[in-house]
């Protein structure tokens, strides 16, 4: 708010000299800059305290609202689980079914075909939980359902990365598990599982900025992080000096989002696979289930990923199938 601002500066809302309004997040204010000939003023109105309206703006967003419905609006898919897309606790603070399925799209998309270099057995796949914005009931998918939960427009990508900076990397996204803080951060995985020892202090180093600076210094958070191998249906230890092929979105391999820095310069195999909303529609289109309507039914036994001998799968349990312990 403008006060919050205006008592973390000089009490006039202003950094030397730029004067600043906040206005929060999804529309909930608007910022004004008043300028008269008696100078300039910041305020922040409060938009849920406007009972009025303009039946101009009104008939434009109706507008707006009926394109997107009708560009996004085909229906391929139908849940019979609800996914857990709530922030804390929820996809910033530990494992959720939403996370998992994300994370598993992804994993997906980049050895659906087996066109990408890679070995599928060492293959992982990472989302941050920021990036989940919606929750979604059980009923019925369409291409804006995606949008609602991914509605970044980032896209998929795939990495080669050493296991040491899988670690660090789990390290750093677990640093504030066990407390009251919330983060966007938070790494969901496929391929993989690992444990959070909530009790060991956080020794990772970061700048005043929370830009990953360097490797714990102290005991590991994090611990017996373990890679699934396709060949042999089972889970084996994460090796430091193996790579890996990493999945993710660009956001947090190649723009180093949330502070990922320990993928800086790390060797990227394919960019720009596909965008955010289109892995998940993509992976929920593969799903087996098909109903008289024609439509694949998003549960665990459907899923193509099912195959995979001894693979980490529920969707229908809104934390997840065990993938992530927080200890």
């Amino acid at each position: 708010t403008l006060d919050e601002v205006k008592a973390a500066t000089d009490g006039t809302g202003k950094v030397g000299d730029t004067l600043l309004t906040s206005t929060g997040t999804a529309a909930a204010n608007v910022g004004v800059v008043t300028i008269t000939k008696d100078g300039i003023t910041a305020s922040s109105v409060d938009l849920s305290k406007y009972e009025g309206s303009v039946k101009a703006v009104a008939d434009r967003a109706a507008a707006i609202k009926a394109e997107i419905d009708a560009e996004y609006g085909e229906v391929f898919a139908k849940t019979e689980a609800d996914l857990n897309g709530e922030r804390d606790p929820g996809n910033r603070t530990e494992e959720t079914n939403l996370g998992d399925l994300i994370a598993d799209a992804l994993l997906w998309e980049v050895t659906k075909d087996g066109s990408l270099p890679v070995a599928k057995e060492n293959v992982v796949a990472i989302t941050n939980g920021g990036g989940i914005r919606a929750d979604e009931k059980a009923g019925y998918w369409t291409f804006k359902t995606c949008k609602q939960v991914s509605p970044f427009g980032n896209v998929a990508c795939l990495m080669s990365v050493t296991g040491k900076q899988i670690q660090d990397a789990l390290e750093f996204a677990a640093r504030f598990a066990g407390t009251e803080k919330e983060n966007g951060g938070f790494l969901h995985v496929a391929g993989a599982s690992y444990e959070i020892h909530a009790d060991i202090p956080n020794t990772v180093q970061t700048d005043e900025k929370n830009v990953w600076i360097g490797s714990a210094t102290g005991t590991p958070r994090v611990q017996n992080v373990k890679i699934y191998n396709k060949a042999s249906g089972t889970y084996e230890p994460l090796d430091e000096s193996k790579t890996y092929a990493l999945a993710g979105m660009n956001y947090t391999l190649r723009n180093l989002g949330d502070g990922f820095a320990m993928f800086d310069g790390a060797e990227l195999i394919k960019d720009y696979v596909s965008e955010d909303y289109l892995v998940m529609s993509t992976y929920a289109m593969t799903f087996g289930g098909v109903d008289a309507e024609g439509l694949p039914h998003l549960t665990t036994a459907n899923s193509p990923l099912a195959d995979y001998p001894g693979y980490l799968l529920d969707y229908e349990n809104p934390y997840g199938a065990g993938r992530i312990s927080i200890l």
